[in-house]
């Protein structure tokens, strides 16, 4: 079900999608954009033929997060390749976005109110002023066309991969259109299902099933009805060799990239559904687009646990490999990187070298998180409820190889006490202040300037023009 507009809303489609998601939405700087078609001539590059589209977002990802996974891998990442420029975020009712509308910005080119999906903000909790932004001229609350949406007018096929539901914030956000996120096991979902995706990888198997729908719907027989094949792991996936498909391989969210060789192992990782999505989506003549979302970066900035953002990123980066290392290969598909904002604030360097921040040397940062090897999450979860303190120092010995003394402990025990914070993130949290170098830790999402990564590979300018984004959209009302 494609959001059929007004023929106003058709033009704003051609002119504002692309470049206002790019520009506006995200706030990406000048430098990144060319406008220059001779000069792309004069290195024999048709600028008129930038086919395919693949976007990456780490959600909840921010610079130091990239700064300790560089350390963490010892290693140059993908994403150091391409990066250009920044990204600044505001939505439209505070300077702090979530990831509803930071994601709607991306997929419409239109700022939107907190928890808003693929529609128009709420006029009346507009921030009072903007820098750099004008209020969109629409009315409140009416359904945006995404750039996903655009490409299916333009007969190319569509995909999302995440670790996350399906229907989660960020991939919902280009193939939905609704005001309350929360909303998945209803309408966002079943949005989502009758636009017709060409492909859904991901987790979320519950919102297809009419005994835990609100509504009873069987989106699942929708699907089959529509000859979508549905697979539930990595076995399945690497079978299927046709659209449309639907890959949903958790009941919710799929695991935490650390945790999934224990808990799930048959569970394809983010850069293996990546490989296997553009490789079914290239079968297109017509070419495709494909949103790629490192979902559970946000999750453990949210829960300040070091181990979980650095292996998902990393697991994060390997998709952007994956990309890249096509786009290198096909020489017409742009590849787009950039996150949404930060959560937990986390922040390289503390006060524990009693402020010698400056003789802060790589094995004091990293060693203690080398032998980390689960999540807190995980680490909590195999404590089986026992909070003596024997417990928890043996199972973080075994699990972290770290040894907490009795004062680590209980400022532990202080934060679930006096804050009523879960176990995990008190563990998480109290070990990045006390025993990692790391400072800032927050549950809140932060404000930031973050890298963007727009790039065709090895064209310093390549096809991305304002003319060509143009030439890409559908030219006929929507």
């Amino acid at each position: 079900m494609i959001c059929r507009k007004k023929n106003t809303a058709a033009s704003r489609l051609l002119n504002v999608i692309i470049m206002a998601s790019l520009i506006i939405g995200l706030g990406i700087t000048p430098p990144a954009f060319a406008d220059d078609d001779d000069d792309d001539a004069s290195r024999g590059i048709n600028s008129n033929n930038c086919k395919n589209v693949i976007i990456l977002i780490p959600d909840g990802c921010s610079q130091s997060i990239q700064t300790l996974s560089r350390w963490y891998k010892d290693a140059m990442l993908a994403v150091d390749g391409i990066q250009v420029g920044a990204v600044k975020h505001e939505m439209a009712d505070s300077v702090i976005t979530d990831s509803a509308a930071a994601a709607t910005a991306f997929a419409t080119g239109v700022k939107t109110s907190n928890g808003f999906l693929g529609v128009a903000p709420d006029y009346s909790t507009l921030l009072s002023r903007y820098v750099g932004y004008e209020p969109p001229d629409t009315e409140q609350y009416e359904p945006l066309a995404s750039v996903m949406e655009g490409a299916k007018l333009k007969g190319k096929a569509t995909g999302l991969v995440v670790t996350c539901r399906f229907s989660h914030a960020t991939p919902a956000a280009w193939a939905s259109h609704h005001h309350k996120r929360g909303d998945e096991a209803k309408a966002i979902s079943e949005h989502i299902v009758y636009n017709e995706l060409d492909l859904v990888f991901g987790g979320g198997n519950r919102n297809l099933d009419p005994s835990y729908r609100s509504d009873g719907e069987d989106l699942a027989q929708v699907l089959k009805d529509r000859g979508y094949t549905i697979v539930e792991d990595r076995a399945g996936m690497n079978a299927v060799n046709r659209l449309p498909v639907y890959g949903m391989f958790a009941y919710s969210h799929m695991s935490p990239e650390i945790d999934r060789p224990y808990d799930t192992p048959d569970e394809p990782s983010l850069a293996e559904m990546t490989e296997k999505a553009i490789k079914l989506l290239s079968q297109d003549r017509q070419g495709f687009i494909l949103m790629v979302e490192g979902s559970q970066v946000d999750w453990a900035g949210h829960n300040n646990d070091p181990i979980y953002m650095v292996t998902d990123f990393i697991e994060f980066d390997e998709a952007v490999k994956v990309a890249l290392d096509f786009a290198k290969k096909d020489r017409r598909t742009l590849v787009l990187a950039y996150p949404d904002h930060n959560t937990g604030g986390m922040d390289i360097g503390n006060r524990a070298r009693n402020w010698d921040y400056t003789g802060t040397t790589v094995e004091e940062l990293i060693d203690p998180i080398l032998g980390m090897t689960r999540t807190a999450n995980a680490v909590i979860a195999a404590m089986n409820g026992n909070y003596s303190f024997n417990s928890v120092q043996q199972v973080i010995k075994d699990l972290w190889n770290i040894t907490i003394s009795m004062d680590d402990y209980n400022e532990m025990i202080n934060v679930m006490d006096s804050e009523g914070a879960s176990e995990s993130y008190a563990l998480a949290r109290e070990s990045a202040r006390t025993i990692l170098l790391l400072a800032g830790p927050a549950t809140a999402i932060t404000r930031k300037m973050f890298p963007s990564g727009p790039m065709v590979p090895e064209l310093p300018k390549g096809c991305w023009t304002i003319r060509n984004w143009q030439r890409w959209l559908p030219t006929h009302s929507a």
